[in-house]
């Protein structure tokens, strides 16, 4: 468990990651967003893994390229080469 947990059920460490995601991307406050917190021994990186849910479908190459044009993202995806984000490899990148 990180932290304690609060009234609506997630942990404070879920709710400040909800509220710098909406911070970050620009969202107002009552935009839905749920949170699931772990800690695991890293000495390198921090990850955040963001599941989208949307109301109509989504062309996976518009998203791709819309995330792929946006200034301070890296897409690092390209599985047939083993190419993925990992803490080893972000070490000493501050995209």
């Amino acid at each position: 468990q990180i932290d304690v947990f609060q009234e609506n059920g997630y942990t404070k460490e879920e709710m400040k990651v909800t509220w710098e995601s909406r911070k970050i991307c620009g969202l107002d406050d009552d935009f839905p967003i749920s949170c699931s917190a772990v800690r695991i021994p890293t000495i390198r990186a921090h990850s955040e893994t963001i599941v989208v849910e949307t109301e109509n479908p989504v062309d996976l190459a518009v998203a791709r390229k819309a995330l792929e044009d946006a200034p301070g993202v890296v897409v690092k995806d390209v599985p047939e080469k083993l190419e993925y984000p990992m803490p080893l490899t972000a070490t000493g990148s501050y995209d």
